[in-house]
């Protein structure tokens, strides 16, 4: 009887301590910004115990005065955010203070890939930062992070002499640049037919920035989202 009653402690311990297993490590970290890799244990499952214990270790190590952190977390065997960008998520954790009296913190869990995992940003935070005055002292944060561009208005789409696709994006504030490499989701073609006017989502790793006025950014990423219908609504709308 005790040998048992021992044998089932010994596998309660081990069960427990295998909740909290995971192995993290701050892949990207700037002042403000940091972008995270957690990789789950055999047998871990991403529970809310154990999305607790993340939140709870990514504030922990999150020194400075961070405006956003980013945790993605991968499944057991993963190569993380080493490895390439069709790899699938367990969940993408992302609290998120510009100033707020509280974090904004947001697990999300459904249809995620590496190829989601950035610092978000859009056309109106991007506007709020230069307007701030604030980007100039940001931008060689932003240059050293992955960066999901969200929601970006097309203004160009052309080919380069080397036949690199670049999608424009204009602002009075700024202008993105964007050669576009690869995409999980979308083809060739299809990348090719985007027009101006589209709403693009995606993931990019600067190459040279300027935070002169307008803000100047030239980037190569993966296109996660491309949406035509407000511009085909609009085109309806004037006809």
């Amino acid at each position: 009887m005790f040998t048992k009653k021992f044998m089932l402690l010994c596998t309660l311990a081990l069960s427990s301590c295998n909740v909290m297993a995971y192995s993290f490590t701050q892949f990207f970290n700037t002042p403000h910004y940091s972008v995270n890799e957690v990789i789950l244990d055999e047998g871990e499952i991403l529970n809310e115990a154990t999305e607790k214990n993340i939140v709870n270790e990514v504030r922990t190590k999150a020194a400075g005065s961070k405006f956003q952190t980013v945790t993605a977390v991968f499944p057991f065997g993963s190569q993380g955010l080493k490895g390439p960008i069709n790899q699938e998520l367990k969940g993408l954790l992302t609290v998120t203070n510009y100033g707020q009296k509280e974090d904004s913190i947001n697990f999300d869990k459904k249809d995620l890939h590496a190829t989601n995992v950035g610092i978000f940003m859009n056309g109106p935070l991007l506007t709020q930062l230069v307007n701030n005055r604030v980007i100039s002292s940001l931008i060689d944060e932003l240059s050293k992070v992955p960066v999901i561009f969200a929601d970006m208005e097309l203004e160009q789409n052309s080919v380069d002499f080397r036949g690199t696709r670049f999608y424009t994006f204009k602002d009075r504030a700024y202008v993105i640049d964007a050669a576009i490499i690869d995409s999980l989701f979308y083809s060739t073609p299809q990348r090719a037919a985007a027009k101006s006017g589209c709403r693009i989502t995606f993931m990019a790793m600067p190459d040279r920035v300027s935070a002169d006025a307008p803000l100047f950014m030239s980037v190569h990423g993966a296109v996660n989202s491309i949406s035509c219908e407000d511009r085909a609504k609009d085109s309806k709308n004037k006809r």
